[in-house]
């Protein structure tokens, strides 16, 4: 296989190696649980020496927060893609809370990938791959956040800053959220109980809807500080 590799002589041939190396570990996702998506599996799916996909990234870490930054484009273009909601605030709160929570069931490898963002992936990798990413996602999150500010505008009076807080705050919940579930599912997969195993991500999703539910009824209830900015009265961001 390494014989056989010839160096990408151009930036399109380079983004297209890149590209490869991306969807050769996404499709190892729909096969293996995340752990077992090692660099010589990924290197051996797209066609390439490890050596080789070193080349394009840092480590297999590396390899792996550039699919967070993807998979969470492909997240949030299908959120934003979502029609608004009406109705009073509780009603548009839970709304929201199943609208997103919707959105990352659709999404499984986006939200496996960021259950384990923080803990596993930024580990490993170059302080200029980490800020790079830092970058990209943190212009998902303006979106996100802004999303989420035109669904909820009760949110409005805390300032942009807290919402896009918020916003980060929320998703990791819900990834952390997702990660126990698929604890469960696992064992329920290796005891070959297929009912269980599904029973366990419909109750993810649904425990990610809840928990969205409460945090967007906390913070859109907010009371007057006395210099006039807002605060939650459920909640406060800090």
């Amino acid at each position: 296989m390494a014989s056989t590799f010839q160096r990408a002589r151009t930036a399109e041939q380079r983004a297209e190696r890149a590209t490869a190396i991306l969807r050769a570990a996404r499709d190892l996702l729909d096969e293996l649980p995340l752990e077992a998506v090692t660099l010589n599996a990924i290197a051996g799916r797209a066609g390439f020496a490890a050596s080789n996909v070193l080349r394009y990234y840092d480590s297999r870490e590396a390899v792996l927060l550039a699919l967070v930054a993807a998979e969470t484009e492909t997240w949030l273009t299908d959120l934003l893609a979502e029609p608004p909601v009406s109705g009073q605030n509780a009603d548009r709160c839970r709304a929201v809370a199943a609208t997103v929570a919707a959105t990352m069931e659709r999404h499984p490898h986006f939200c496996e990938l960021i259950s384990v963002q923080a803990a596993v992936l930024e580990r490993n990798v170059r302080v200029e791959t980490t800020a790079a990413f830092k970058a990209t996602t943190s212009e998902q999150l303006g979106r996100a956040g802004d999303w989420l500010l035109g669904a909820l505008p009760e949110l409005a009076p805390l300032g942009r800053p807290a919402v896009l807080q918020f916003t980060a705050r929320c998703i990791v919940i819900a990834g952390a959220l997702w990660a126990h579930s698929r604890s469960n599912t696992r064992v329920a997969e290796h005891l070959g109980d297929t009912e269980s195993a599904g029973n366990d991500r419909t109750s993810a999703v649904a425990d990610i809807r809840d928990t969205l539910a409460l945090l967007f009824l906390g913070a859109t209830r907010h009371e007057r500080r006395p210099g006039g900015s807002a605060r939650p009265t459920a909640h406060r961001i800090r």
